[in-house]
């Protein structure tokens, strides 16, 4: 994820939902970006274009679930 420390600055700069779209690869990249405060992310070309739809977005499902938890966990 080339844009982090961008996504970073808008988290703690504005009080908007951030939704985090380009640049969204793969489950772990998801999984930074909700750690990093965002509120969503969104994974149409990776989870589109895997070999294994279903198991793709499964892996994305719990990424952002991880993600979201360690966000909250501080």
């Amino acid at each position: 994820m080339s844009t982090k420390d961008f996504i970073k600055i808008l988290i703690d700069e504005i009080d908007l939902p951030v939704i985090v779209d380009a640049g969204i690869g793969r489950p772990s990249q998801a999984c930074e970006a909700m750690e990093l405060g965002a509120d969503a992310v969104m994974a149409n070309t990776a989870i589109a274009t895997a070999g294994d739809v279903q198991i793709m977005a499964e892996a994305f499902k719990k990424a952002i679930e991880a993600g979201r938890s360690a966000y909250l966990a501080g």
